[in-house]
């Protein structure tokens, strides 16, 4: 092979190269214009069937309500006395804070997509109470650290947990 011959191969293949590139180029700029809006795209396919309605039942997620107090009212499926006064508030900045019965608690806790509640390790004061009301402090704090997935059921909070149900309602 000569030279020249293996000069114009290399061109040939050069060129092949570089149209194929041309090509891909072309098409991604027209699929971008056509994107945008500056080239009409082609209609689509004319079909037979009637189109069926887009499904709007789908609810957004709600969103949390921070800054307010809730008392918890029930865990699991046992009453929880007014008296224990166990509450929970969740901030703007997604900080919890509240009160399980005997002592104060503080955790970062958010709420996420699906109306879900995730915690981190919760920090609470250390002071000794009757064994009732450490118990039922520690099955709350356990259950909300469990995370859940949280709705509003009329006046009330609902929080459905692994370690049970928390149910709060609006403290003044």
């Amino acid at each position: 092979m000569s030279i020249r011959g293996g000069i114009v191969g290399a061109v040939r293949r050069i060129g092949l190269s570089a149209l194929c590139i041309a090509a891909a180029a072309g098409a991604l700029v027209g699929a971008a214009e056509a994107q945008m809006g500056r080239r009409k795209a082609d209609p689509p396919p004319k079909s037979s069937e009637p189109q069926k309605p887009l499904d709007t039942s789908a609810k957004p997620d709600k969103t949390y309500p921070t800054k307010v107090t809730w008392q918890l009212k029930a865990l699991g499926q046992k009453a929880v006395p007014v008296s224990a006064e166990i509450t929970m508030m969740i901030d703007e900045n997604f900080r919890g804070t509240g009160y399980g019965g005997c002592n104060n608690w503080s955790a970062t806790i958010y709420p996420l997509n699906g109306q879900k509640l995730v915690s981190g390790p919760i920090a609470s004061t250390k002071r000794k109470c009757d064994a009732a009301k450490m118990q039922l402090e520690h099955a709350f704090l356990v259950a909300l650290h469990s995370g859940g997935v949280w709705d509003l059921d009329g006046p009330d909070l609902v929080v459905k947990t692994q370690a049970g149900v928390l149910r709060f309602f609006r403290a003044l």
